[in-house]
């Protein structure tokens, strides 16, 4: 596990510099990235659907001061089985603080599972003056017959434009890939890995 965990902060830290961001804490600061972005541990989203943010939305208008902020949360998605088909996972960013304009960039980064169960994606969240809505950002997945454990990979936010923040503690998210195969065992049952 600690492995895995100094690899993901490694991938961390490639993005990171990559995207022109910089680490405050956890394994991208350590690698000796300057401080001044976002790093740590990757979070996995609430049974409920979403970790907990901020309870204010967005302000607009007199009222608002500071820049927009923004975070992500991963969730669970089931891996499939079919073959050429591919099942869409959904990281969502959501914004508080001052609607202003603004834009972050968005990756994918391998954790637990890799080239052949997710398609590394990139993007830019871009949000117009006034609007506050939340974003999906889907990456797809790619099924498979293997029973395995449960895999996860990382959606990572970096580089924000001059009107945007990302939230401390909100720049990575998890997405869990539940395996949902089977094999048939001797006697024609099907017992779950």
């Amino acid at each position: 596990m600690h492995e895995r965990l100094r690899r993901l902060g490694a991938a961390l830290t490639v993005f990171a510099a990559v995207a022109g961001v910089v680490a405050t804490a956890g394994p991208a600061a350590a690698a000796g990235v300057p401080a001044g972005g976002a790093a740590g541990p990757a979070r996995a989203a609430g049974p409920a659907g979403g970790a907990a943010g901020p309870a204010a939305g967005p302000v607009v208008g007199a009222a608002c001061s500071g820049p927009r902020v923004l975070s992500i949360t991963g969730s669970r998605v089931v891996e499939g089985s079919t073959r050429g088909t591919l099942t869409s996972a959904s990281f969502t960013v959501t914004s508080t603080g001052c609607a202003l304009e603004g834009t972050v960039r968005f990756a994918t980064v391998a954790y637990t599972a890799g080239k052949d169960d997710f398609v590394a994606r990139t993007a830019s969240v871009a949000y117009r003056a006034g609007d506050s809505g939340a974003r999906s950002v889907v990456v797809q997945v790619i099924p498979d017959l293997l029973p395995e454990s449960n895999e996860c990979f990382a959606g990572m936010l970096a580089a924000p434009s001059a009107n945007v923040r990302i939230a401390a503690g909100g720049d990575q998210a998890a997405m869990i890939i539940l395996d949902d195969d089977t094999k048939r065992a001797a006697g024609g049952f099907i017992c779950s890995e």
